[in-house]
């Protein structure tokens, strides 16, 4: 089948969508302000929504809600109920937005050069020894 008969892709986001380009799937995965900073915050590992939370001081509970949500529906990020002794949820990397951490680690180390080319403070935290 080629292309101009493909049927859009069917799924939770993307009913109707056509796309041009494979940047725009890209970015349409990615976009939104905070979405690949919860990525590159679960590279180490699962954590619960009120780690995320802190991690993200700035955004709304509304908010990081929401496109941990959409990163789930598209298949970037997987969601754990926890049992019921240890109240809560905890999110963890799929294997495709995995193959994402090269190109967010890329963006990292440009931002760190940027910010000092442009004379910006950066305050970055630090987890285990590692930079965000």
């Amino acid at each position: 089948m080629d292309d101009s008969t493909r049927e859009p892709q069917q799924g939770p986001r993307r009913l109707t969508r056509q796309y041009f380009c494979s940047i725009e799937v890209a970015i349409d995965c990615i976009g939104g302000k905070w979405k690949p900073r919860l990525i590159y915050s679960l590279k180490s590992g699962p954590r619960r929504f009120t780690e995320l939370q802190k991690l993200i001081p700035r955004a709304s509970m509304k908010v990081i809600v929401a496109q941990l949500r959409e990163l789930e529906a598209d298949g970037l990020v997987s969601r754990n109920t926890l049992n019921e002794a240890v109240a809560g949820v905890e999110y963890r990397l799929s294997e495709s937005s995995s193959e994402l951490l090269p190109a967010l680690q890329a963006l990292h180390e440009w931002g760190i050069r940027q910010a000092q080319r442009k004379n910006i403070m950066l305050e970055l935290e630090h987890e285990n020894g590692e930079e965000n």
